[in-house]
């Protein structure tokens, strides 16, 4: 048996698993061994038995983050890719998922001067293994875009500049009208511009807020933002946003939004 030494995109099964908990955080993870089957080979576009060489990666995926909520990144990932039936005894088994395959994007990470070999993406066997981004090339898109161009244009409407700041004094917190799927403020509500200027005072971004809430910023209800004044109100009165977004964040005595 020996360890992967090089980044691709390989066919899985996962062998043997273990459940891991943290004396630092409520973080759960889940930590499964797999044997490679098959290589992808990008000259051929084909996948190639790797089972003479025996080889074999570690991933670890967190079921549980570290304050305690489900991280539905990887319970879905573990789900779409081998059929988790999300109990933890299952995973310390893995008996019945043994004779699934998956796929499996490994990269190379640096640290601390050396490399290592990580699972960036566990996926369903039957992801397409082709890594490029689209089929149309810059003509093709043109043609598209004269065809489609205006019908998408009037679905959204004009298109308008982020604010790069927000005044506290004219900023109206409620929302205006309603998304068609319900219960979700539109997406030109000021109250939500607000709220993205100023968390990127505090050096928090668009990018930290989705995950953290688990859905785009665009969607989140009146629960979700009044969740996040919560947290943006315990920032400026000096609790460590590096707890919450992994960030440092200045305090101040106001909440412009």
């Amino acid at each position: 048996m020996e360890w992967l030494q090089q980044e691709g995109i390989f066919q899985a099964l996962p062998m043997e698993g273990g459940v891991r908990t943290s004396n630092a955080t409520q973080s759960i993870a889940a930590e499964i061994k797999f044997r490679i089957t098959d290589g992808y080979n990008p000259e051929t576009e084909q996948f190639e038995s790797w089972l003479a060489h025996d080889v074999w990666i570690t991933g670890r995926f967190y079921v549980i983050g570290k304050d305690g909520n489900s991280n539905e990144f990887s319970c879905k990932a573990l789900r779409d890719s081998f059929g988790w039936d999300g109990t933890l005894e299952s995973l310390q088994t893995m008996q019945a998922y043994r004779d699934r395959t998956v796929q499996l994007t490994v990269q190379a990470e640096e640290y601390e001067g050396k490399t290592r070999y990580k699972i960036a993406f566990l996926n369903n066997k039957d992801r397409p293994a082709d890594d490029s981004v689209g089929n149309c090339d810059t003509e093709a898109v043109r043609s598209l875009d004269a065809q489609y161009g205006p019908a998408f244009r009037a679905l959204l409407g004009a298109a308008e500049a982020p604010p790069t700041q927000a005044d506290p004094g004219e900023v109206d917190w409620s929302s205006s009208g309603d998304d068609p799927r319900g219960g979700v403020p539109d997406p030109s509500s000021v109250s939500v511009d607000a709220m993205v200027a100023a968390f990127a005072a505090v050096s928090v971004t668009v990018e930290m807020i989705d995950l953290y809430m688990g859905k785009p910023i665009r969607f989140l209800g009146e629960t979700d933002l009044a969740e996040l004044r919560k947290i943006y109100e315990a920032i400026q009165s000096g609790e460590d946003a590096g707890k919450i977004f992994g960030v440092q964040a200045p305090t101040g005595d106001r909440i412009p939004f």
